[in-house]
């Protein structure tokens, strides 16, 4: 398997019963996403307002499952690691966008659990979580999970 020599970026979109339809459009490639603000008419008739945006990515993980997004995004990149090359998966978005989710997961079934118990096959143990106006699961910290790896030879040597 050959490593990644590129950042890849992938966007994972929460399901929500009020999704802007209207606004955001995904392309048919599952790579690109277009979205289009209707101009502020108060500005008035002539104005320097940007309205669309277009994104191509690497992914668009629109209503996907847990396993969906750990075999898209996860999964090479755990590979790599334990093939001792160096890898980062980083999660960023406001607060309740689902950034702890995708991490971590829930843990009492195992299709809802996050890209970290997938990847360790271990619970989420040393979580302090309080709540806040926004979400009321949130850890109001951000979280760096680092592994490291060693390896030793098991060859009996004198060198």
């Amino acid at each position: 398997m050959g490593t990644r020599k590129k950042v890849h970026a992938f966007v994972r979109v929460k399901p929500t019963d009020d999704f802007a339809h209207e606004m955001i459009r995904y392309g048919d490639d599952k790579r690109s996403i277009d979205i289009h603000l209707k101009k502020d008419i108060r500005r008035g008739v002539v104005n320097n307002q940007q309205t669309d945006w277009s994104f191509k990515l690497d992914g668009v993980l629109h209503d996907a499952s847990q396993d969906l997004v750990y075999e898209t995004v996860a999964k090479d990149v755990v590979s790599q690691a334990l093939d001792g090359y160096n890898g980062t998966i980083m999660c960023y978005g406001q607060t309740g966008a689902g950034k702890t989710y995708t991490m971590m997961g829930a843990t009492e079934n195992y299709k809802h659990r996050g890209i970290l118990p997938r990847a360790l096959q271990q619970g989420e143990t040393n979580r302090i979580i309080a709540s806040h106006t926004m979400n009321k699961n949130s850890s109001r910290s951000h979280c760096i999970f680092t592994i490291y790896l060693e390896a030793h030879s098991r060859t009996l040597s004198e060198e």
